[in-house]
């Protein structure tokens, strides 16, 4: 994988189990480095900001 790659798949923890698509937000150098992958989980309904690192991405 590398970043902005949009992948497909059931998340762990998640209410319901659907597939659903995300984008690959970590660097080429954390992917090389790391055995875990960081997404960002693409949605059309806004959660509520639970932490302080939360972002919203307007258009």
């Amino acid at each position: 994988m590398k970043p902005g790659d949009v992948v497909a798949g059931t998340l762990q923890g998640a209410i319901q189990t659907k597939v659903r698509p995300a984008v690959v937000i970590a660097s080429g150098k954390y992917l090389t480095e790391r055995q875990d992958v960081l997404l960002g989980i693409l949605t059309t309904r806004v959660p509520p900001m639970v932490a302080s690192t939360d972002y919203f991405l307007a258009d």
